[in-house]
């Protein structure tokens, strides 16, 4: 065995340790940006030098040990990278489905769902009324006939007329409470 690749003792691997521990975790920090990284690295670097110093040629030890901890933090850095791409994807993804369900909710739920749910309260609603109600009722709110014109047609007073009238409203009004707000907004933009 040549003299430069002689086995390093625990003396002399202390040294080393003491002498350059401050110098390459001050390079590993300037890579990484984290300390406990830094010093994760480090240290892995010396213990791989510990395990294979019989092989590493003892004139050249601090530059292998630089070497190690650059090629360290080089592998951590591109770890970090592909980490951070593959984050980036699944969040890209993630916001991509959350929009295309936004997106199917804003164009249905509104104007389709909504208006279907309150045209079947309407529809069973005015079914359950009793008939000459629900008559005096779509004779005035849908033909847009008068109290006139219903009193000829049904041979009702202006009194009984209002009153079928007003129970029709507070039928469709208690069966439509949970669409209250949206009824309301509906009837100020129509």
């Amino acid at each position: 065995m040549s003299a430069s690749k002689l086995p390093i003792s625990q003396r002399d691997f202390e040294h080393l340790y003491m002498t350059y521990k401050p110098r390459f975790l001050r390079i590993a920090q300037s890579y990484v940006r984290d300390a406990m990284t830094a010093e994760d690295l480090v240290a892995e670097s010396f213990i791989q030098f510990l395990e294979s110093r019989a092989t590493v040629d003892t004139e050249h030890i601090p530059a292998y040990l630089l070497s190690s901890v650059k090629n360290r933090c080089l592998n951590y850095l591109r770890d970090c990278k592909r980490h951070h791409e593959a984050h980036d994807k699944l969040r890209t993804s993630a916001v991509r489905t959350l929009e295309q369900h936004l997106d199917i909710l804003e164009t249905t739920l509104p104007e389709t769902m909504r208006y279907a749910e309150v045209s079947e309260i309407i529809e069973r609603t005015l079914r359950g009324m009793p008939e000459r109600t629900r008559r005096v009722f779509l004779a005035h709110r849908i033909e847009n006939m008068s109290y006139k014109e219903i009193e000829r047609l049904y041979g009702l007073s202006e009194r009984q007329i209002n009153y079928r009238l007003q129970t029709a409203k507070e039928q469709l009004r208690v069966a439509l409470k949970d669409y209250a707000p949206l009824l309301a907004l509906w009837t100020v933009l129509h």
